[in-house]
């Protein structure tokens, strides 16, 4: 079995160790991280943090990169 892991994708950086406080507002990461609060006592409360800097998930861009 694949084990499956959630990603958050964040357009800054994120240094390990260090607290990010995040603004979620998007309602399938609000989705998600009641999925992660609702685990039960215990449970590996994990999720991925992938960087991203232009794509649909950013804005929308010309070939050449304008906006």
């Amino acid at each position: 079995m694949t084990a499956r892991l959630p990603v958050f994708p964040l357009g800054t950086v994120l240094f390990p160790g260090l607290v990010l406080p995040l603004h979620i507002f998007e309602e399938r990461y609000r989705a998600l991280v009641r999925h992660l609060v609702e685990l039960p006592e215990g449970a590996p409360r994990e999720f991925g943090v992938v960087a991203i800097q232009s794509g649909w998930e950013v804005a929308a861009t010309a070939p050449d990169g304008r906006p």
